[in-house]
């Protein structure tokens, strides 16, 4: 039986992450086939957050509507550290990182099959529109990068984590076309925390403009600064990647 909106949502707010075991750690996928990529990295907490519902809600996560989210994402809490400024907050989740950055571009072909049209309703016209609808052709270009690792850096509970990526069935765009497949994944505690910024002080994620000092010099860009990265709320002006940045000193560690 299908559960209501309100059963799991209940479902998403019993889980709570143990703050008592957040330590920091380097996560690196060791990749078996190309990664497709639709945006220039993938951010750590997206994918945990994508998973943990997938575990949290079981089959019920595959009768969500696709064409009209769920915004479980506001209930959930992450096995990750958060870093606050007043109701802003980020979580201490890296972007991907890249062995490479060159991209190479792939194509994908769908057609229309002649020979399945014996099986369609003989009462209903043969004659199949190929321009447009379901049946419509069409090919579709798509960059990828041959790599063989990709890493990311964060903050919370390890052994959590450990139990949530067996979920997670590849990374990046198109799955189901073979892109993004992992042979495995290794995530190691570290001394210091590069989560939020490297040794270089340089911002290894989107980082909202209000958290920084704004006397230092660095490039600023709209970004979405956390997950659901589709949802327009989560879209401010950030620092770039990679940019060298100062905290406020107002702004301190928040687990809440």
């Amino acid at each position: 039986m299908l559960k209501t909106l309100e059963e799991l949502s209940e479902m998403v707010k019993t889980y709570t992450p143990n703050q008592n075991t957040f330590r920091p750690f380097k996560l690196t996928f060791n990749m078996m086939t190309n990664i497709c990529l639709s945006h220039p990295w993938i951010s750590l907490d997206g994918i945990l957050a994508h998973i943990l519902l997938r575990k949290l809600l079981g089959d019920d996560f595959y009768y969500l509507p696709s064409s009209m989210p769920i915004d479980f994402f506001e209930m959930v809490a992450l096995p990750l550290k958060k870093y606050a400024l007043d109701d802003l907050f980020i979580y201490h989740g890296s972007v991907s990182l890249f062995e490479r950055e060159k991209l190479f571009i792939d194509k994908i072909y769908k057609r229309f099959e002649d020979g399945k049209m014996k099986f369609m309703d003989s009462g209903r016209s043969t004659k199949i529109d190929i321009t447009r609808g379901r049946f419509k052709n069409y090919m579709i270009n798509l960059p990828y990068l041959p790599i063989d690792k990709i890493i990311f850096y964060g903050n919370g509970d390890i052994e959590e984590i450990k139990t949530l990526l067996p979920y997670l069935p590849g990374l990046g765009k198109k799955i189901a076309a073979g892109f993004g497949f992992f042979r495995s994944f290794e995530i190691t505690q570290i001394k210091k925390d590069k989560s939020l910024v490297n040794e270089e002080n340089r911002a290894m994620r989107p980082i909202p403009c209000e958290f920084l000092d704004e006397r230092k010099n660095y490039e600023k860009i709209v970004l979405a600064y956390k997950f659901p990265y589709w949802a327009k709320g989560n879209i401010t002006l950030c620092c770039n990647i990679n940019e060298k940045i100062t905290f406020k000193p107002s702004v301190e560690d928040s687990n809440a």
